[in-house]
């Protein structure tokens, strides 16, 4: 066990010591002189050291903790209620700046905002603790709205993408340059991502991204990230789980980074040995990211492996057993299909959601696995959340609510025409109304994006 993990492990157990006596027994005296003869030591031979906490895990220099976090509870619950993603100790500490840290955090706190301010109070020289910030450079994540006189926000621009995307293209191409993985970034814009995923909103994230067209690797690379999270949920997996299949789905291109944008953005045909070339991308993205299992696991270099394996096994690459894909796998060839059909590429035109689910339901019992298929779309739908759709009355609606017993018939809030505005009509009990078509909202629905 190294002298940080020595570290961490001291560090809960001084707090379980001090929740159940006091700061003052001699039992808590023992335990913050044990601990803290372990910091000095550690400071002996660094300056200071700086402990994260993302995505529930605890994590040093690029080193995840992943089974010590499990086990340290006490510890990383009280980070998490406080708001604290980073520790920073540095050289010089005493033992009473310790132990009036370890006792704040000990403390019972109405938000993080409160703990920030009570520990400022501390005015601890040695002792450091804040979020794990992003550059200067970068702008604020969030959600950009501004408030209509009617009270309403209108969304103006989730910039969560423009900073996802800086971070996850520098994080792909640090891998290709064969470097260490940024993983607190990495860890720390997934896990953005799935507050808004868990919020209810990841609907704005997708509507924004067909908008990109630089970075449309990695553009796909977060959508089905975004998808995977979103379908994880929906199946009542746990938050942990959520977030280790968003970084799987994350990667699960790895491959095609490395291969040659001019071959897979080609238009037209693809010659034999091109369709050979791109479809290496499997193989080479396993082997890529196998170099990283240690702080990435082992599930994104199964699921780079196998999403393009098939529920029947009769995709690439070819393999010599009859065991199906790894059931993360055929939900991330799910998000992949789905999105790889909805964006925008040069070498197709703009597919609607109603053609894309006729294309997909094509696949249910070959390329998908069909009851991952029907829970696919019934969290989905055929018209997901926010869609602009026009109804075979005349009017126009944005799709607010989806109906699992009927994928064809979601509630609608109608939004034109003006005598019907703001109207909610459930599809499916009013049979004598349909949904003529959904309309892009690059081209003949953009009208119809202030509602969303």
């Amino acid at each position: 066990m190294s002298k940080i993990e020595l570290f961490l492990k001291e560090l809960a157990s001084a707090l379980q010591i001090i929740m159940l006596y006091s700061q003052t027994h001699p039992k808590s005296e023992e335990a913050i002189d044990n601990i803290y003869k372990i910091l000095r030591e550690i400071l002996e031979s660094s300056k200071d050291i700086t402990i994260g906490f993302v995505g529930g895990e605890l994590v040093y220099d690029k080193e995840v903790f992943f089974e010590l976090s499990k086990k340290l509870g006490v510890l990383t619950k009280n980070l998490e209620d406080k708001g604290i993603e980073k520790m920073i100790f540095k050289r010089g500490v005493s033992k009473e700046e310790l132990r009036k840290y370890i006792g704040a955090l000990v403390e019972k706190v109405e938000s993080a905002e409160d703990f920030s301010n009570y520990f400022s109070h501390l005015a601890l020289e040695h002792i450091e603790i804040g979020r794990i910030g992003i550059s200067k450079e970068k702008k604020k994540i969030g959600i950009s709205k501004e408030k209509k006189k009617d009270g309403k926000f209108n969304v103006v621009e989730p910039s969560i993408y423009e900073n996802t995307l800086e971070t996850i293209s520098e994080s792909f191409k640090g891998i290709l340059r064969g470097e260490s993985i940024d993983f607190y970034d990495a860890r720390r814009v997934i896990k953005s991502i799935l507050d808004m995923v868990l919020g209810g909103r990841w609907d704005l994230l997708m509507l924004v991204s067909i908008k990109r067209h630089d970075l449309s690797t990695f553009v796909h690379s977060l959508n089905v990230s975004v998808l995977a999270m979103v379908f994880a949920s929906k199946l009542s997996l746990n938050k942990e789980n959520v977030l280790e299949i968003g970084i799987a789905g994350l990667f699960h291109d790895m491959g095609k980074i490395a291969i040659s944008q001019r071959v897979i953005s080609k238009p037209g045909i693809l010659t034999e040995e091109e369709m050979r070339y791109i479809k290496s991308h499997t193989i080479l993205g396993a082997e890529i990211l196998l170099r990283y299992v240690d702080s990435l696991g082992m599930l994104p270099p199964v699921v780079a492996f196998e999403h393009h394996l098939r529920y029947d096994l009769k995709g690439y690459p070819k393999v010599h057993y009859s065991k199906r894909p790894h059931f993360i796998s055929l939900m991330v060839s799910l998000c992949d299909c789905y999105d790889a059909l909805r964006s925008r590429r040069s070498y197709k035109r703009y597919y609607p959601p109603e053609m894309i689910y006729e294309i997909m339901l094509k696949e249910k019992g070959g390329l998908f696995d069909p009851w991952l298929f029907e829970k696919f779309f019934g969290f989905l739908g055929v018209y997901p959340i926010s869609t602009i759709v026009e109804l075979d009355k005349g009017w126009v609606g944005i799709v607010r609510k989806q109906n699992e017993d009927d994928i064809f018939s979601p509630e609608v809030e109608i939004v034109f025409p003006p005598s019907k505005k703001g109207e909610l009509i459930s599809l499916k009990t009013h049979p004598d109304i349909h949904i003529k078509s959904s309309l892009n909202p690059l081209s003949s629905g953009k009208d119809y994006l202030p509602f969303l």
